[in-house]
């Protein structure tokens, strides 16, 4: 089992549990107040040596919930279907997200969001002076693409390097943010969206230290 509690949203999706390979990927909502679908939920495993069932704790109405029942000797885990008056369906009309709630810390300060269907799964919001990358099967932001706009506007390029129509996202190579200081371009990247790394990874960065006093080490021996 594969607890993730990133979301803020409910259990109340047929995605919330995925099967992949021999583990289930579990989606953790939330107890408190801050939940972007209006449910409060959370999960409760009961097991013994011959397996588990994973459960929905309703913290609004206390009931519970069998999601999932796994034998060990029965192979792979399958998820329990969720009936019609459970399962939430997202309305792409009213901004793709189901989220009722961005979870602010000042709930008076709203978010707007402008999307942008990118294709492949992947939608741009340009919210709070960023554009921020979702995955469309999930609702789950995925990443930033741009950390500040600054004025400028957007446009997505094809390969040929000429202009498309905002909706046609899913021919893009590349989306352009332009203003009178020039032309920023960011490429569509190896997973079909756009969103970049402005970190380093920290366990990545610490492997190529070791290579780099790995090389040292060995041209002083040579020496």
């Amino acid at each position: 089992l594969w607890f993730s509690g990133h979301f803020h949203l409910s259990h109340n999706y047929r995605e919330s549990i995925g099967v992949y390979g021999n583990c289930a990927f579990v989606q953790v909502g939330v107890m408190g107040d801050c939940s972007r679908d209006g449910f409060r939920q959370s999960r409760m495993v009961a097991g013994d040596e011959d397996g588990y069932e994973l459960y929905t704790v309703d913290h609004g109405t206390g009931e519970i919930r069998l999601d999932m029942r796994h034998e060990y000797a029965d192979g792979l885990p399958v998820p329990n279907v969720l009936l019609p008056e459970e399962e939430i369906l997202c309305d792409p009309s009213k901004g793709w997200l189901c989220a009722e709630s961005s979870c602010l810390i000042d709930e008076d300060e709203a978010i707007t969001h402008h999307w942008l269907d990118a294709g492949f799964q992947c939608l741009l919001s340009i919210q709070d002076n960023m554009i921020v990358e979702y995955d469309a099967l999930t609702q789950a932001p995925v990443g930033i693409v741009c950390t500040d706009l600054a004025g400028r506007e957007v446009r997505w390029v094809d390969l040929h390097g000429c202009e498309l129509p905002l909706e046609n996202g899913y021919a893009a190579v590349a989306l352009e943010l332009y203003g009178k200081d020039g032309v920023e371009r960011v490429e569509r990247n190896r997973s079909g969206g756009f969103c970049r790394v402005f970190q380093t990874n920290k366990y990545h960065r610490w492997l190529n230290s070791q290579t780099v006093d790995v090389g040292k080490t060995t041209k002083v021996a040579l020496q």
